[in-house]
């Protein structure tokens, strides 16, 4: 976070690029516009390390991390780190979740505005894809506007199945059924909102629980990992600030509640969960599928939309399962969900 500021060139300067290795951690995040200067320092020697090295949706970003470091030179898929006892199993189980009318509605609505804005995007640059144009908009010159206004609505969209109301209800039940499986939880929350909401439900319910948020200051978040270590705390809620770089090697399970369709974000997730510790043989996900309703008896068939929020979950679904204990298991909980797409 500090390779951007002119204190650290002017250090580096002192010493010459020539005589120093560059090892860059969390490297995806240096194709940042607000990072991509390091990129103009001739190291004779560079390492970057990332789970997670392709910047979605940024092409160029990407591009300037490959041509950089000469491209991936060795990959370790999670797979194999469990296969080889660096990394703890994990089981994980799926939760659908139904959306209601006024959300399903919601969703729609927007989804037509950020159809119509599509439409002009690729009428105005013929050839391209949605996703080239957003990730190449600097080269192509796409106005900053349209590009934010469609980012926007990509936001709240994606916000009505993260915020889902009918979550809260799932959560407890998991807990009901499930609560006695797992010794400490993290349960990830999309805002501040849904969070306090789902802590007050918690401690209602008498769950020892505790936040760890960027609205605390570094100390109280050390203490509530502390607590959660003893086991003084069950359930940890968090917005963001649990993606990357707290380590709880002793937390067995996770509620995905504010789930994302971001490769980066549930990559991290899981790691959090996979450390090592001496009394955790496994970890456990849950992770909470939005779907437009639970029974396809009856209903009438998904639309365009209804079935893309579908085919986005299960997308995410079948990547998280590939590599857990019970895949076999989960796979065939799948096909509920399949039921839905008529497929």
């Amino acid at each position: 976070g500090t390779s951007w500021k002119k204190d650290f060139k002017q250090l580096i300067s002192m010493f010459g690029c020539q005589n120093i290795i560059l090892v860059i951690d969390e490297v995806h995040r240096i194709g940042a516009m607000k990072y991509r200067n390091i990129l103009d320092m001739e190291f004779k020697r560079r390492l970057g390390l990332s789970a997670t090295p392709t910047r979605e949706w940024d092409y160029k970003g990407t591009r300037m991390i490959e041509r950089y470091f000469d491209g991936v030179v060795y990959n370790y898929p999670i797979s194999q780190a469990i296969k080889d006892g660096f990394l703890t199993p994990y089981k994980y189980y799926i939760e659908p979740v139904p959306l209601t009318i006024e959300e399903i509605r919601n969703y729609l609505k927007i989804s037509e505005e950020i159809k119509k804005t599509i439409r002009n995007l690729l009428s105005k640059f013929k050839g391209f894809s949605i996703k080239d144009i957003i990730s190449m908009a600097e080269d192509l010159e796409v106005e900053e506007s349209t590009l934010l206004s469609l980012q926007n609505l990509f936001v709240q969209r994606r916000r009505i199945i993260k915020k889902c109301k009918n979550k809260y209800a799932t959560i407890l039940k998991v807990i009901e059924d499930k609560g006695d499986e797992f010794e400490s939880c993290l349960i990830y929350c999309e805002d501040y909102q849904q969070l306090d909401k789902l802590k007050r439900l918690l401690l209602n319910r008498g769950e020892s629980t505790g936040e760890y948020t960027a609205r605390m200051n570094e100390k109280e978040r050390d203490r509530m990992i502390d607590a959660m270590k003893k086991g003084h705390v069950k359930f940890l809620l968090s917005c963001k600030s649990l993606d990357e770089g707290v380590d709880i090697p002793s937390c067995d399970a996770a509620i995905l509640m504010a789930n994302s369709s971001t490769e980066r974000e549930f990559i991290q997730r899981r790691g959090r969960l996979l450390r090592l510790s001496p009394k955790k043989k496994f970890s456990i996900i849950f992770d909470l599928i939005v779907v437009p309703y639970v029974n396809p008896k009856d209903e009438t068939p998904l639309n365009e939309v209804e079935t893309r929020i579908l085919e986005k979950e299960i997308d995410r679904v079948k990547f998280f399962a590939k590599d857990s204990l019970n895949a076999e298991e989960t796979l065939k909980n799948l096909k509920s969900v399949y039921a839905l797409l008529r497929i």
